[in-house]
Parts: structure tokens; C-alpha cells; sequence
């Protein structure tokens, strides 16, 4: 389980990062990608525990498998885009 959800972190990454850059320049504000990256999270925890996929963790848990990696993907891929566009 924790593999897949390193994989769907990575790819969530890379899909919020650049969604992140046409965000900032659409709303010239950073608060706007903030706050999608929270809702996005919170229901990614939700749908994956509802479907029954992961059954219910404690904060830490999903600190540590999920939130850490995908925040740090996405401010990777965020930076990467950024200095191409």
C-alpha cells in the first residue's frame, strides 16, 4: 500500500505543480494553490478510506506516507515548471 501511494503522490505532483503555475498566473496570487493542494489532500484521504482502499490511519500515517511525499513533489515539480514557463 505504501508503494502505490508513493506512486499517486508522485503523479499528483507533477499534475498540481503545473497546475499550480497556470493558477498563479491566472489569480497572481499563491493562496489560491495553497488551498487547492489542502482540499485535494483531504479528499484524496476521504475517497481512499471511503472505497475502502485504506482503512482509518491517524494523522502521522498519512503525514508520512502520503502528504510529506506529495508536498514535496509537487513544490519539486512547482519550481521545475516555473523556471521553464
Amino acid at each position: 500500500m505504501e508503494r502505490k501511494l508513493a506512486i499517486l503522490s508522485f503523479f499528483s505532483g507533477i499534475v498540481f505543480g503545473y497546475l499550480s503555475i497556470i493558477l498563479t498566473n491566472i489569480a497572481k496570487t499563491n493562496l489560491i494553490n495553497i488551498i487547492v493542494v489542502v482540499i485535494y489532500m483531504v479528499l484524496i484521504k476521504l475517497i481512499l478510506e471511503q472505497l475502502k482502499i485504506v482503512e482509518k490511519k491517524p494523522f502521522n500515517w498519512w503525514f508520512s506516507k502520503f502528504y510529506g511525499m506529495f508536498i514535496l513533489f509537487w513544490f519539486i515539480f512547482w519550481s521545475i515548471f516555473y523556471n521553464l514557463l
